[in-house]
């Protein structure tokens, strides 16, 4: 009888041969399996689920596709692609005891309009295709909830990313940057998405509308880090790779990574393109705020951008 680890919590699972669903002993969660009739693949799956129930979304994506190079027909492929581009982690409810899904990345267009989604569905026996559609509807139902709360929040011009907290809950040095950017901006009339103080008070539950809508509206991003673990921790990687996403879509956004007392060279390879800035050079600090600051001139005689983006709310394009 094929092992299979339960791709919520990690149990593993006894699963009938030729199985396609099956409910967890432990978190009591039903699940869809992929086929489990190569090894390689179901290496490739438990490492995959692993990967985004830590919450690193684009590797465990990068596994996914590696089963579909070698079987382009496996639903729970495709399903597992989609539920890494919502940064989909299921998690127990405190009150029911029930393993919920909870969405870390979120997207203006919905699950149920996704084509990795969609192709699950047609690769899917029934039984598969029943459990994806009872799922997508629950995470459906959670981005209404984010795209309510998100709208409603302030726009902002510039998105400062970095890591809070080290392996011990210690405050960071790139927290400390991070701050003193946050303060050279704010006094220029800048509004600033810095999560020490915009996420103040909030339960880690609440973070993600608030990001979502930060992210969505911000021109800028600064990307601090002073290693390149920092730069490369899952929820720093999970900010930075989704505005770069954004830049894609649209060429007036700026990315602006910066670093202090590490090698540019050691920057994630995503960056290795893009103009970095050391702030252990001399003038870094205001080299950088000038550049920033810079994003936001209008020419002479026009209205001022940066007036303009400083007003509203946050336009959160529909699903």
């Amino acid at each position: 009888m094929p092992i299979f680890e339960c791709k919520n919590c990690g149990a593993s699972l006894e699963v009938e041969p030729g199985a396609t669903v099956v409910t967890c002993d432990y978190c009591h969660s039903t699940q869809t399996l992929p086929r489990l009739d190569d090894g390689k693949r179901a290496g490739l799956f438990r490492r995959g689920n692993e990967l985004r129930r830590a919450y690193e979304f684009d590797r465990a994506a990068e596994l996914f596709g590696k089963v579909l190079d070698e079987d382009a027909g496996d639903a729970e492929a495709y399903w597992s692609l989609a539920l890494c581009r919502y940064g989909v982690v299921y998690v127990e409810d405190p009150r029911t005891h029930d393993m919920v899904p909870t969405v870390n990345r979120m997207q203006t267009k919905g699950i149920t309009a996704d084509a990795d989604y969609r192709q699950a569905l047609e690769c899917a026996g029934a039984a598969q295709r029943d459990v994806y559609k009872s799922q997508a509807a629950q995470i459906a139902e959670i981005q209404r909830g984010i795209s309510e709360v998100a709208a409603k929040d302030e726009r902002c011009d510039v998105f400062i990313c970095y890591k809070e907290s080290d392996a011990a809950d210690r405050r960071t040095e790139d927290s400390v940057i991070a701050g003193d950017i946050y303060d050279a901006l704010r006094k220029d009339g800048l509004r600033v998405f810095y999560s020490r103080e915009s996420l103040k008070g909030m339960l880690g539950s609440a973070f993600e509308p608030h990001i979502f809508a930060a992210l969505h509206s911000a021109r800028v991003m600064v990307a601090v880090g002073t290693s390149k673990e920092h730069f490369e921790s899952p929820w720093v990687r999970n900010e930075w790779s989704r505005y770069l996403a954004l830049c894609d879509e649209d060429r007036d956004l700026t990315f602006l990574p910066v670093f202090k007392g590490m090698s540019a060279g050691d920057l994630p390879a995503e960056f290795r393109s893009i103009q970095g800035l050391d702030l252990a050079s001399a003038g870094g600090m205001q080299d950088l705020i000038r550049y920033v600051e810079g994003r936001f001139e209008a020419p002479e005689g026009s209205a001022s951008y940066r007036g303009a983006a400083a007003r509203g709310t946050a336009t959160v394009p529909p699903r």
